[in-house]
């Protein structure tokens, strides 16, 4: 549990395109979405026990808790190609091997006895939590029977903060933050935009297990943490 809770803590503030992202956190790498979703759902609730009354038609409603966020929505994946010409030989691949790659982050993964937890990033939108199920429909077909477009309907459920208590599923800035290295960019550099000082660059190398600043392929999920 302790483990779970630490990860769950991980608050997510990426700096990306505009494309939507999923995050597999327990490896630190990206599932790519090929077309960002038409609209979400975010769904949050509480329970409440219901104790009978004598001499009462009406129940007494006791608040017994909070229910953790969940998040709800549909994904597209197509690898259909138009051929222009009859010397287009350019190869349709299986969608399913797309689809494979998301559905694996519902299932129990090595020795944490758990699904991953996972990211879902997208504008403000940082969703901290697991993937409870995946429905997925074929829509599409070569003629000798290739899935060539998917639809997924993908449903998140949250973890909570170390604390118990629930995390909002929107971007707050006095938690630790999640960067893609890019190009130009270093720890230093990293270290200088979001604390004003870039010797403060250990902080980031600390909280990621980093040995050598210079030797970070580009393209590495950072934490930068809150200091």
């Amino acid at each position: 549990m302790k483990m779970l809770q630490s990860l769950a803590s991980k608050a997510i503030s990426m700096f990306v395109k505009q494309d939507a992202v999923i995050i597999n956190l327990d490896k630190n790498e990206q599932i790519p979405v090929q077309f960002n979703p038409a609209e979400y759902s975010l769904i949050e609730g509480a329970d409440y026990t219901h104790v009978k009354r004598q001499n009462s038609d009406s129940p007494v409603l006791n608040f017994a808790g909070g229910q953790q966020p969940r998040l709800k929505m549909t994904l597209y994946f197509d690898t259909y190609h138009v051929k222009t010409s009859a010397l287009d030989l350019t190869e349709e691949k299986d969608v399913s091997e797309q689809v494979e790659k998301l559905a694996k982050l519902r299932q129990i993964a090595g020795s944490a006895h758990r699904p991953p937890v996972v990211a879902f990033v997208w504008g403000s939108l940082k969703f901290i939590g697991f993937i409870n199920s995946v429905t997925t429909t074929y829509t599409m077909f070569s003629k000798d029977g290739k899935p060539l477009r998917a639809k997924m309907d993908v449903n998140f459920i949250g973890v909570p903060n170390e604390d118990g208590s629930r995390r909002s599923p929107f971007e707050s800035p006095d938690r630790t933050k999640i960067r893609i290295l890019s190009e130009d960019e270093s720890l230093w550099s990293i270290a200088r935009k979001e604390y004003g000082d870039e010797g403060k660059w250990r902080h980031i190398a600390k909280a990621n297990g980093i040995m050598d600043p210079l030797e970070i392929p580009v393209g590495t999920l950072l934490k930068v943490p809150a200091i």
